[in-house]
């Protein structure tokens, strides 16, 4: 029996150190794989700091873009104001003085043009612009008819 126990022992003795060995060359691959990320990570930070200003770059471009379209907005949306009120100043002047054929045949000209001025505002989204020209259209094409009914009555009674 004892020389079970010597055997057993001697098993041990030699077990314990062989679990020793294992346990440290465990450790030194799970070093070696360490310092091989590390050295790999510290090896990418030039490129990795290089995309960060690109990225950084890009994003001030984006907002340089984005504002120089928010102009474009609002200087779109001045022209288009100012040819609203043109056009209304046009059909007011015209309403105070007495029409001609000729100035019927301008208002059914610029009725037409408004029109499709009203069809260009509402395709870009300015739809209470679209409305407005359409108004003034509908306000020119009725001048133009109040101007050339009379002549129509006149020319018909000459024949």
């Amino acid at each position: 029996m004892n020389t079970y126990i010597i055997i057993g022992a001697m098993v041990l003795s030699g077990a314990l150190p062989a679990m020793y060995l294992l346990h440290r060359i465990s450790s030194a691959k799970d070093y070696s794989y360490s310092i091989g990320y590390s050295a790999g990570a510290e090896s990418q930070q030039g490129t990795i700091a290089a995309l960060q200003r690109q990225i950084d770059n890009q994003t001030v471009d984006l907002l340089k873009l984005r504002a120089a379209r928010d102009r474009e907005r609002i200087e779109a949306h001045e022209a288009l104001e100012q040819a609203v009120h043109d056009a209304d100043q046009r059909i007011a002047d015209t309403e105070r003085r007495a029409l001609s054929a000729d100035d019927a045949t301008t208002l059914r000209a610029f009725a037409t043009q408004l029109e499709v001025a009203a069809t260009t505002c509402r395709n870009v989204g300015a739809t209470v612009a679209a409305d407005n020209m359409k108004r003034g259209a509908a306000i020119a094409r009725t001048l133009a008819d109040k101007a050339s009914a009379p002549t129509e009555v006149v020319q018909e009674a000459a024949a």
